[in-house]
């Protein structure tokens, strides 16, 4: 997104929605590489560190282009803090096909994610293949993600607090667990919202911020409860 707006000729807020759609799956092609092991598995940890490093590098260059170029600031600072404020129809309906397509196929998985809870060779053993299934549901990922911070840009944190409150309410089951991310998500992300458009009005905070100032304590409390466990 920052490269687009500071250095390439694109006039509609649609083109910028589609090259930082292109920008999401240039930085997912890039962890899954750089995580790969020495067989071609890919480890939750190297996963991590990969996509710290990753950011960090985009972050670095983002804002290097930004320092060189200022007069591209305001243009995407709304972007980078996370908002959905002048969010429309003609932004969305250009996206509609991939986050429908993920979605059918999403739910068309739910069953062999289901089973990925029980490991690899048991996955093996049932018949399916399990790296496929990895892909699949990776690519899945990123293009609801990145369709999503597309749109709206880095909103943090929902997809760290849906995920345990839907399990904590609804289970381990996939097929339940799908739409309840989809409902949660959507109803924290509107609360935020409201949060920021009333918490200082008549100025708006970024919706990204509420978001932020939610998801840190909550990511808190995940890390000491897992230490604790330990």
């Amino acid at each position: 997104m920052v490269v687009a707006v500071a250095l390439l000729p694109l006039h509609t807020p649609a083109h910028y929605v589609w090259a930082a759609l292109l920008g999401a799956l240039v930085a997912a092609v890039l962890v899954v590489v750089l995580s790969r092991g020495r067989h071609g598995e890919l480890s939750p940890l190297r996963v991590v560190l990969a996509g710290v490093a990753v950011t960090a590098m985009f972050v670095s260059f983002s804002q290097g282009l930004l320092v060189i170029d200022q007069q591209s600031f305001e243009s995407v600072l709304y972007w980078l803090a996370g908002s959905v404020s002048g969010r429309d129809l003609s932004l969305i309906a250009p996206l509609l096909p991939l986050f429908g397509a993920a979605l059918l196929l999403s739910a068309l998985l739910t069953r062999h994610a289901n089973a990925l809870l029980l490991g690899d060779d048991m996955v093996t053993g049932l018949g399916m293949q399990a790296t496929t299934i990895k892909l699949l549901l990776g690519l899945i990922v990123i293009v609801l993600a990145g369709s999503s911070v597309a749109l709206a840009g880095m909103i943090g944190f929902v997809g760290l607090i849906v995920p345990h409150m839907a399990r904590g309410l609804f289970g381990i089951d996939h097929r339940w667990l799908l739409p309840a991310c989809a409902l949660l998500g959507a109803c924290l992300l509107l609360l935020a919202d409201l949060a920021s458009r009333f918490l200082m009005p008549p100025q708006e905070i970024p919706v990204g911020v509420m978001t932020a100032l939610i998801g840190t304590p909550f990511f808190i409390y995940l890390a000491r409860r897992k230490m604790a466990g330990q």
